[in-house]
């Protein structure tokens, strides 16, 4: 399966991604930027999502994550010459991110494109881009691209001045970390043939995996899913769910513990299934880093419930809807 080995090679993305990415962030000149815009789509916008509170964590400076299309309906850019607008296309053939991109060009901002296809129309607009050193992924759920793209922009956080540690042992921890994450989904799989929807919830970064994790098992095992805050998940969300459906707080800190451990404590009498997915730094793996194993618990779920339904993995259900929905420049998966 490719998507296995995909999957298996994100910690060695990770570690050339921050290798190759550093050195070339060092020659942007940031000076004067109070805010930042990261832009995308998809898994793009869910690795925006997970890393902007780790990019505004440097001091004097705010960062937000939106997608393509809601950036192209600002009429305007405040303070254009303080704003750094990052847009992270993985193919680079997004065709509302290649449009954001010359917006915000056209509009004075700083631009920083962010791809892993060097010969996409995305590298090609002549922009600043930096290029994600993961060659192609040949099927349409992104894995290894998820993981490259949020390693970028930690690194772009680091150049920023955020405080991003880059542990010794890195890639052994997160080797470790995808290997509990395949024997948790492991388990959770045996038990959910029936399933019928997967809901996914956490908060700030947290957000950005439970976006991205309910994209992969929709992609990839072609199962309803959701994706909310904390909060809105408790505001009403939870009735939709059965005796068949499997509910996944993230929790990241012991706040966001607590919470996780009471939704499973009041819907348990109800028959509804909910299994917390740790995303707490750890010593081997701090924050921003620990993001990433939560986010190998879903791939790897997505791939268990998949292949327990008697189907291929690297085959999203519904072929070719990328193009029947025009929203790639290419012919990518």
């Amino acid at each position: 399966m490719e998507i296995s080995r995909f999957i298996n090679e994100q910690p060695s993305a990770v570690i050339e991604t921050v290798r190759a990415i550093g050195p070339l962030l060092e020659a942007h000149d940031f000076t004067g930027i109070e805010h930042v815009t990261l832009v995308g789509s998809g898994s793009s916008l869910n690795a925006a999502t997970a890393a902007a509170a780790f990019v505004g964590a440097a001091d004097s400076l705010t960062a937000e994550a939106m997608g393509a299309t809601p950036f192209l309906a600002r009429r305007r850019l405040p303070n254009a010459k303080a704003a750094l607008v990052v847009v992270l296309t993985q193919t680079g053939a997004s065709a509302t991110s290649i449009a954001a991109a010359r917006a915000a060009a056209d509009a004075g901002a700083r631009i920083l494109v962010i791809t892993a296809n060097g010969d996409s129309d995305a590298a090609r607009l002549a922009l600043p881009t930096l290029l994600l050193p993961i060659g192609a992924e040949t099927i349409g759920p992104k894995t290894k691209g998820y993981a490259a793209s949020c390693a970028a922009l930690f690194a772009l956080a680091a150049r920023l001045g955020a405080p991003v540690p880059e542990p010794p042992g890195l890639h052994t921890a997160l080797m470790a970390a995808l290997a509990a994450a395949a024997r948790r989904a492991g388990a959770l799989a045996a038990g959910l043939d029936a399933a019928d929807h997967v809901m996914v919830a956490g908060d700030g970064a947290s957000h950005g995996i439970a976006l991205e994790g309910s994209l992969k098992i929709a992609e990839i095992a072609g199962l309803p899913t959701s994706a909310y805050t904390m909060e809105e998940m408790l505001h009403g969300r939870l009735h939709g769910l059965t005796e068949h459906s499997l509910c996944m707080p993230i929790a990241t800190d012991a706040p966001a513990q607590a919470e996780a451990q009471r939704v499973r404590e009041v819907m348990a009498p109800l028959g509804v299934r909910v299994e917390p997915v740790e995303a707490a730094p750890a010593r081997d793996l701090p924050a921003p880093w620990s993001t990433l194993a939560a986010a190998f618990v879903f791939q790897h779920l997505a791939v268990a419930l998949c292949l327990r339904r008697g189907r291929d993995p690297d085959l999203m259900r519904y072929p070719g809807l990328t193009h029947r929905f025009d929203i790639k420049t290419d012919l990518q998966p």
